[in-house]
């Protein structure tokens, strides 16, 4: 038997019902026209990183949902309330005027004439609701597969990195070195330190306490330089042992697998490899240097950046950061921002603590 589709107009509560209904079908719209346009300006128009988790292709289209969900609620209630004042087919303009924003302020067109466009849109929207009432149909027809369609996304992402872990550890080979009492290896990088900054290199100021007490009990290295002067290419040089002239790193282009790593040498051994990154703008899955590692953890999945995912949310984070200074702690337009050591150190325990049968080590207070 087959069950009955979604009509508004059938509803008493129509006007309201409805606009609930497009405030989430608009928002997956502008949410996918907005990854859309990041997938071809990256790929074509302008290659560069895309600067944001990989769950990307399930975070824009929720960002669109969730930014246009507080102009929804209360653009329904004010329906709700007075339907004789203010009409569906306004409500729905409105939301197109945000949502059409949101996709705008992906090109390079000055905020004027967007908000121009944008009211454009809305108001050729709204005449459009009122001559089609059929409209309400279609939306209440598409909106189940829409959403069904994103749940399916967010199961498929998660799901491939569960599996792909899960078939890289089932992979690794008996641990050779295991079973002579190998030691554990912690490589821990301080990024853009100068070694004359150092107290452990003569710095007057004690800068690095931890660093003098680990040295005095193990080696230290007096001509260590770096292989390169920024992030990426040095970091490759580490992983692999090669000078930057041999390695194809650069600024969009991430490490090929011409070279093993430290990650992936460590795994043929028996290791367990894990990756945990503050700097998350030149040492993402992007750069491939998260080659090797059974898990790396670089870009959060967060509410906030999910919001950010938005054009409408990003152009309104940067108007205020120009117009009042404030830095607003580390966001940072696309998503990518940089962890403090406080933050990695819990990462790491925490993932510690979850594979080991043994109590984990604790941060020191």
């Amino acid at each position: 038997m087959n069950q009955p589709r979604l009509d508004f107009a059938d509803r008493k509560s129509d006007g309201a019902f409805s606009v609930l209904a497009w405030t989430v079908w608009l928002g997956l719209v502008a949410g996918t026209l907005e990854l859309v346009a990041l997938v071809l300006k990256c790929n074509y128009l302008d290659p560069r990183n895309y600067n944001v988790s990989r769950h990307f292709p399930w975070m824009y289209p929720v960002s669109g949902v969730l930014v246009l969900v507080g102009p929804g609620l209360v653009l329904t209630l004010v329906v709700w309330a007075l339907p004789r004042w203010f009409s569906k087919a306004a409500a729905v303009g409105a939301l197109v005027f945000f949502a059409a924003l949101s996709v705008l302020f992906r090109a390079p067109i000055y905020t004027v004439a967007c908000l121009v466009l944008a009211a454009g849109g809305a108001l050729q929207a709204a005449r459009l609701i009122r001559a089609r009432p059929g409209l309400d149909r279609l939306v209440g027809w598409t909106l189940g597969p829409l959403v069904g369609l994103l749940v399916a996304t967010i199961a498929g992402s998660y799901g491939r990195s569960t599996w792909l872990e899960r078939q890289a550890l089932a992979a690794r080979p008996a641990a050779p070195l295991r079973a002579r009492g190998a030691k554990n290896v912690v490589l821990i990088v301080l990024d853009t330190v100068r070694a004359q900054s150092l107290s452990l290199y003569g710095y007057g100021r004690k800068t690095s306490p931890n660093l003098e007490r680990i040295a005095a009990e193990g080696v230290r290295f007096d001509q260590a330089l770096a292989t390169a002067p920024w992030t990426a290419p040095s970091h490759a040089g580490m992983f692999t042992g090669q000078l930057p002239g041999q390695l194809s790193i650069g600024w969009t282009r991430p490490l090929d697998g011409t070279y093993p790593t430290l990650a992936e040498f460590l795994g043929t051994r028996g290791y367990r490899t894990a990756g945990f990154v503050a700097n998350t703008t030149y040492c993402s899955y992007e750069t491939g240097l998260d080659r090797g590692f059974r898990h790396y953890e670089d870009y959060d999945v967060s509410l906030t950046n999910i919001l950010l995912c938005s054009g409408l949310m990003q152009r309104t984070l940067n108007f205020v950061r120009n117009s009042t200074g404030l830095g607003l702690g580390d966001l940072k337009v696309g998503g990518a921002h940089r962890k403090d050591a406080a933050r990695i150190n819990r990462d790491f325990l925490g993932w510690l603590a979850s594979r080991s049968p043994q109590a984990p080590p604790t941060s020191p207070s």
